[in-house]
C-alpha cells in the first residue's frame, strides 16, 4: 500500500509543526496499539468510549464546536446527547482501530458483513483499467484499504500530513 501526502495536517498545522492537539501524537497511538493487544474488542471499545466522553467533559469549548457543526448537518433541532454520541461513537471507532492494530488483517476484514459495489469493483480491475474510490473521513476508513488488500486490489492512499513527520511515518506503517 502506498501513501501520499501533501499541504496541511488534519489539525490544519503545517507539515512539521506541532498541533496543539497533545493526544494526536504516535507514542500515544503505539501506546494505544500495545495496550488494545492485551484486551477482547468489547473493552477497547469501551474504553475508547469512555476516554473520548472524558475528553468532551473536560473540553467543553470542543464539544460546543462539534454540537454547532451537528446544527448545519442534522434536520432537527440539535439534543443535548447529540454531542455526546459523536464522542462516544468516534471512542469506540478509535478502540477498533487500536484493537485491529494489534491483530492479523483477516480479523478486520471479518468485521465487513457488506460489500456494496464489489462487483463493478472486480469487473473495472478485469479490464485492466482500475478504479478510483473516495471516501470522507467519517470513520475507521483504513479498514476499506484493509479489505480491498484482501480482495487482491492495490491500493494509493492520499491524505493529509500528520502534524509531526514521526506521525506519518507510523500512521503510513498501520495502513
Amino acid at each position: 500500500m502506498e501513501e501520499s501526502t501533501a499541504g496541511r495536517g488534519a489539525s490544519g498545522s503545517l507539515p512539521g509543526r506541532l498541533s496543539s492537539r497533545p493526544l494526536y501524537r504516535s507514542r500515544w497511538f503505539a501506546l494505544g496499539v500495545l495496550a488494545a493487544r492485551f484486551l477482547p474488542r468489547g473493552a477497547a471499545r469501551a474504553i475508547g468510549a469512555g476516554a473520548a466522553l472524558l475528553f468532551a467533559w473536560l473540553r467543553r469549548s470542543h464539544a460546543a464546536v462539534v454540537a454547532r457543526n451537528l446544527r448545519l448537518v442534522l434536520d432537527r433541532p440539535i439534543r443535548e446527547g447529540d454531542a455526546r454520541r459523536v464522542y462516544r461513537n468516534f471512542g469506540k471507532t478509535m478502540g477498533d482501530y487500536f484493537y485491529l492494530g494489534s491483530r492479523p488483517a483477516d480479523r478486520a476484514r471479518a468485521l465487513i458483513v457488506e460489500r456494496i459495489g464489489y462487483e463493478e469493483l472486480a469487473a473495472a480491475h478485469r479490464r485492466g483499467k482500475g478504479a478510483l474510490l473516495l471516501t470522507g473521513h467519517l470513520g475507521f476508513f483504513e479498514l476499506g484499504g484493509v479489505l480491498l488488500s484482501g480482495l487482491g486490489f492495490s491500493t494509493v492512499i492520499l491524505t493529509f500530513p500528520e502534524p509531526d513527520p514521526e506521525f506519518s511515518r507510523w500512521r503510513a506503517a498501520y495502513r
